[in-house]
């Protein structure tokens, strides 16, 4: 199918915007490949599509080697591109949307230094976190967490953790406000998890 066959409209029907195809009368929701040609904006270093009533982000994102902030704030997205990881983005604004999980390509996401997830449907943080190294800023405000991955522990840049609004047992937001305790917390937990009890010493 060609681009030019193509038309984007709202549909009162699917309460979403939609893509039709003027020869063949297909309707669907996500962008059709042959219109997805944000990969040739190579040296594109900035986008921002705030306050749209979009429910997904094109693929071609992630070819963009000189996108380095993503801002989407305040829209219906539901799930971000598989390939996010294979991109070169330091700053990820995807807060007040509707995600409840990370592409596992985010783990290879090491450029990454801000990531704001806060006002979303997560119920719990992927381990995928603890491998950005460079994470400097971690914001998910507002979501339905009860407890963090203890992958966390490994983020060592990590000096800002927002986590208000969200049902975690007061011995998280206690340990908040201390993250080298908080990660020095975690990684404890982590060998406790994987490797069994950690060993007793006694005193002599």
């Amino acid at each position: 199918n060609g681009e030019h066959e193509w038309s984007f409209a709202w549909s009162e029907t699917e309460n979403r915007n939609m893509f039709t195809n003027a020869v063949t009368g297909e309707s669907v929701a996500s962008m059709p490949a042959c219109l997805d040609t944000l990969g040739k904006l190579r040296s594109l270093r900035e986008l921002r599509v705030d306050k749209n009533r979009l429910r997904d982000l094109p693929e071609g994102l992630a070819q963009i080697k000189s996108l380095k902030k993503l801002v989407a704030r305040e829209n219906y997205i539901g799930e971000l591109p598989e390939n996010l990881g294979s991109s070169s983005l330091t700053w990820l604004d995807v807060g007040d949307n509707e995600l409840s999980r990370l592409p596992e390509s985010m783990a290879r996401l090491t450029t990454l230094e801000m990531l704001v997830i806060q006002a979303n449907r997560f119920e719990k943080l992927p381990a995928l976190l603890g491998r950005l190294k460079k994470l400097r800023n971690l914001r998910a405000g507002h979501n339905s967490l009860t407890t963090l991955p203890y992958e966390l522990g490994f983020a060592d840049n990590l000096i800002e953790l927002q986590v208000y609004d969200n049902p975690l047992e007061p011995t998280w937001y206690e340990s908040i406000n201390d993250l080298p305790k908080l990660r020095w917390h975690c990684r404890q937990k982590y060998w406790s998890l994987h490797n069994g009890p950690l060993p007793v010493v006694e005193a002599t």
